[in-house]
This record gives C-alpha cells, structure tokens and sequence, in this order.
C-alpha cells in the first residue's frame, strides 16, 4: 500500500510540474529556451536532493527520528509538511506573479515566432509524423481580399462577432451580435467581418516519421528544399 501511494504522490508531482517546464518554452525566446531548461532541471536536482535529505536535517534540529513500528516518525512528518509548505507556495508565487497572455500584436507575434508543428499519429499502423514549418499572417491583402469574396455569408456570420474568441463570459454566447442570432445575414452587412478576417499561411520546410515496433523503432527525416528535398535515417 505504501508504494502505491508513493507511485501516486510521484505522479502527481510530475502532473502538477508539467505546467512549470512548458511554462519555459512560452516564455523565453529560442536563443534561451536551452539555457532554461538546463537551469530548471539543476533547480529541480537541486530541490530533490533536499527534499530526500530533509527528515535528516529535520532529525539533526532534535525533532524525534524513532517510532514505533507501524508510526511514521515525527521528523518525516515534519519534513513532508515543510515540502507540501514550499511546493504549494512555489505554485501560489508563480499563479500571482506570472503573467501569461494572448499577445495583443498577433501579426507581430507570429512574425517573430512563427515556426509551427503539426503532430500526427496513426494508433493502427504505429506511426507518428511531425511537420515542422513556418507560418506568415495574411491580413487586408490580396489574398485575404480573395478569399473573403469567395466566402458564403453564412460563414462570414461567424466574424461579426463583437469579442476576441476566448473571451470569458457569464452565459453562454456566441458572441455574433444579438440583431443577427438565429437570422440571415444580409451580404452588405456581413461586410464588416472582413475586419477580423484574415489567413495563416503555413509552409512545411520538413517531416519526422517514427514508427513504434517492439523489435525496435525506426525514424526518418525528410527536409523539403526549393528545388529538391533530401531524406535521411536518424535515431529515434
């Protein structure tokens, strides 16, 4: 019973971390990303080190190490509710103090960092494909004039919305405008959503493909040039 609540308390220690190491990646750019994580994981060595060692100091400061068999000693006692203290007030600092938010220049957002991912998995065949690439915001240009031109009214109803999708409300909406709920649009009046209308654009530079095998996985990499693309094997 013991290991199974240890096996539990190690999962939800890491459940409760992940948040923190993707916490990394959306904050620092990519010339620091590296450095970030190698200082997160030297912190989380760091704080596993005192952590295993802390009902030793605890016992070293007079608070009783010996129990009776089946009793948990006091210092580990005191040495778990000293972890639970930090780790919960660690989580409490970072909620109040870090700020993350939808950048509010998207077009400059994506400018700067606009290498995207896509991830696929096939549960049948056991083969994962990534395409990594870089995306380029269209916004009141000729595509984007295009496009609109070609869209049906009843999908442009869904850009005469009033608030930025996300945005938190007390009641259920869909945030199209009240005179237009349940009611045609007329084609002049759905002009207007051609101010929250635009593309992104998306352009694969490579592909990773992974096959799971029990006897032993296998992974390539396909690099997409202008005028030619090159393929090679590498190590899952």
């Amino acid at each position: 019973m013991a290991a199974g609540f240890l096996w539990i308390l190690d999962a939800s220690i890491n459940i409760s971390m992940e948040p923190f190491r993707a916490l990394v990646a959306d904050k620092l750019p990519d010339s620091q990303r590296s450095y970030g994580f190698v200082t997160q994981t030297l912190i989380i060595g760091i704080g596993t080190w005192i952590a295993s060692n802390l009902p030793y100091f605890v016992s070293s400061l007079g608070v009783s190490d010996v129990a009776l068999p089946g009793v948990i000693p006091d210092s580990v006692k005191l040495a778990f509710g000293i972890g639970a203290f930090v780790f919960l007030s660690s989580i409490l600092f970072t909620i109040f103090t870090t700020k993350e938010y939808p950048p509010k220049d998207l077009k400059k957002f994506i400018k700067n960092n606009n290498q995207i991912y896509f991830l696929f998995y096939n549960k049948e065949r056991k083969i994962q494909v990534r395409a990594t690439g870089a995306a380029t915001i269209h916004y009141k240009n000729d595509l984007t004039k295009e496009v609109w031109e070609r869209t049906q009214v009843i999908s442009r109803k869904c850009y005469l919305a009033t608030n930025a999708p996300g945005t938190t409300s007390e009641d259920p909406t869909s945030g199209i405008p009240e005179q237009y709920v349940g009611k045609n649009v007329p084609k002049e009046e759905s002009e207007s959503g051609y101010e929250n209308f635009s593309i992104i654009e998306s352009k694969i530079h490579s592909f990773e493909w992974l096959y799971l095998a029990s006897k032993g996985h296998r992974r390539a990499k396909i690099e997409l040039g202008n005028n030619d693309s090159k393929a090679h094997w590498v190590t899952p």
